[in-house]
């Protein structure tokens, strides 16, 4: 079926960032933000936006 084509190559590929987080920590993110470098504050998040999942798919075809 791929000579047919013309299909020289195939290749599939998946990629992901920021997937999963194994930890014990209640809140969205473990690495905590924290505002400048205030030791009183720290590891309070201050209900930040966690870090973006990224999953990216794709397919190279060569002819």
């Amino acid at each position: 079926m791929l000579k047919s084509l013309k299909i020289q190559s195939i290749r599939v590929y998946a990629t992901a960032q920021n997937f999963v987080t194994w930890t014990n920590y209640s809140g969205y993110d473990p690495e905590v933000n924290r505002f400048g470098q205030d030791s009183r504050s720290q590891g309070f998040d201050y209900a930040s936006y966690p870090a973006a999942k990224t999953i990216l798919f794709g397919l190279n075809v060569g002819f």
